[in-house]
């Protein structure tokens, strides 16, 4: 476990949003929290990216209409960092268990557990942040955090 702590620190130091993830270059997250974090590669994360969004425009604001006209907007929910629960309940939309994918744009992403998310999304999530996309693989759930509001998805059936 030692070693691949070490790992992933060092991969998140050198990522673009390992920043987020360090105080005072010590380790915001706990070590059980870290060994479910894996990092993608840019180029896996763009792969990810283009296989979910069926684009290979690399911010949400970007993505095509097609994209946005095959999900159904569940639900929606603002946030208030001052008045919110810790952890952050996102049920039934992600919750401790589900394997999660999290983007920030096509070019950086990383897999992660529902536990790790819900006890960090402030880590994760920062107030100006326009370009989350959250994939809930199992569940058929996507997930966008733009400007302190989540907007929760399920992609349409093309039952006719």
């Amino acid at each position: 476990m030692e070693m691949r702590k070490e790992k992933v620190i060092e991969l998140l130091k050198g990522s673009d949003v390992g920043w987020r993830f360090f105080n005072q270059n010590q380790m915001i997250i706990d070590e059980y929290s870290l060994g479910k974090i894996f990092i993608n590669s840019k180029n896996d994360s763009i792969r990810k990216w283009t296989e979910i969004t069926n684009s290979k425009k690399g911010h949400l604001f970007r993505l095509p209409d097609s994209f946005w006209n095959g999900l159904n907007e569940v639900s929606t929910l603002p946030v208030d960092r001052n008045k919110i629960d810790y952890p952050i309940n996102l049920s039934p939309f992600l919750e401790a268990n589900d394997e999660i994918m999290l983007f920030w744009g096509s070019n950086c992403s990383i897999i992660t557990f529902g536990d790790v998310f819900l006890k960090y999304w402030t880590d994760f999530c920062y107030p100006d942040d326009d370009n989350i996309l959250i994939a809930v693989p199992a569940k058929n759930i996507l997930i966008t955090f733009v400007e302190e509001n989540f907007a929760f998805y399920d992609k349409k059936s093309n039952e006719r």
